[in-house]
């Protein structure tokens, strides 16, 4: 059994603050008969405070937040660790069935392919009244009532979650979900603040590196922290390299940095990231294909460098590109 997730973007309600996910958490909307569609439009066309990665219906999912940047959908610390999706609410059981089945499937996926976790525990897929409970960031209970409304606990959709994760992965030996009769004890509660963030430490000695960066305002500063002027230089560089220009720095944007860094060897009829960038430290139009236009900017920078001019982007020509 597989399901479409279908990718709607919201444009507003937005963190743009980069996540590193080790759990998920477990909501109902608590607005019953609406439906995904209903909840993008909805979060996409005011300012609510809050925001969620993905709407679960009986007949589709729709995914609003990048599953790399953080939703504002539990309190500050499920939020920067968690990974929110919300279950439509219908009083119809049938579709009620429809919309816990695609729910399964979807935590089983996102466990198994984003967060790479093939066993479901009462730490790592919670629900926000446990939420409520262990952190006290919010007064949220869901979704108690809804699932018991047809006979169902958290923990059967735990359980639930953990056999379809073993379909996914092929693994046929019984994993016993944990119940939440017996609470693991609460853990230290991280101090409130900006911290620095050795990922976003990394991305930004890189992005500096390669220079991409407001000439009106210079290098980046390598704090860790995600800030206004760090979100700016990462979809420039998206921008630079033709992916997706979301500002979060997740696997395709760390991918696309270090096959730059890689320094290939690069000449006429090339194509790819690396060409791209090359193209905007040459100052010609970056479409990704090593033309004519691109070697005699080459050839240019070259000659303005002290290198040798045959238009071939070597050792020596990425040297003076990146230090």
């Amino acid at each position: 059994m597989e399901y479409e997730i279908k990718q709607r973007f919201i444009s507003m309600n937005r963190s743009n603050q980069s996540l590193n996910a080790i759990g998920t958490v477990v909501h109902e909307t608590a607005d019953p008969g609406a439906t995904d569609e209903n909840e993008f439009n909805y979060f996409d066309s005011g300012r609510r405070g809050a925001s969620a990665h993905a709407f679960v219906d009986y007949d589709s999912i729709t995914q609003t937040i990048p599953w790399y940047e953080q939703a504002w959908h539990a309190g500050p610390i499920a939020n920067r660790t968690r990974i929110g999706i919300e279950l439509c609410h219908y009083d119809d059981e049938a579709r009620f069935q429809e919309v816990w089945n695609r729910g399964v499937w979807l935590f089983a996926w996102v466990h198994v392919n984003i967060i790479k976790q093939t066993a479901i525990t009462t730490e790592n897929l919670m629900s926000h009244a446990e939420v409520t409970q262990r952190w006290h960031e919010s007064t949220h209970m869901d979704p108690i009532s809804y699932f018991a409304q047809f006979g169902k606990t958290v923990d059967d959709f735990r359980r639930d979650v953990q056999t379809m994760i073993n379909s996914m992965t092929g693994d046929t030996e019984v994993v016993t979900v944990p119940t939440t009769d017996f609470p693991a004890p609460p853990q230290p509660e991280p101090s409130p603040g900006p911290s620095v963030d050795s990922g976003v430490l990394k991305l930004q000695k890189a992005l500096n590196r390669l220079q991409i960066r407001d000439n009106r305002e210079g290098a980046l500063a390598e704090d860790g922290i995600q800030g206004r002027r760090t979100t700016e230089a990462i979809r420039r560089f998206q921008s630079i390299c033709g992916i997706s220009v979301d500002g979060i720095a997740g696997p395709q944007t760390f991918g696309a940095i270090n096959s730059i860094l890689a320094k290939p060897l690069i000449s006429s009829g090339f194509r790819g990231i690396p060409v791209r960038y090359v193209q905007y430290r040459v100052g010609v139009s970056n479409d990704g294909i090593f033309g004519p236009d691109t070697r005699n900017a080459v050839i240019t920078y070259q000659s303005s460098h002290g290198l040798s001019a045959d238009g071939i982007v070597g050792p020596r020509t990425w040297a003076s590109l990146i230090a």
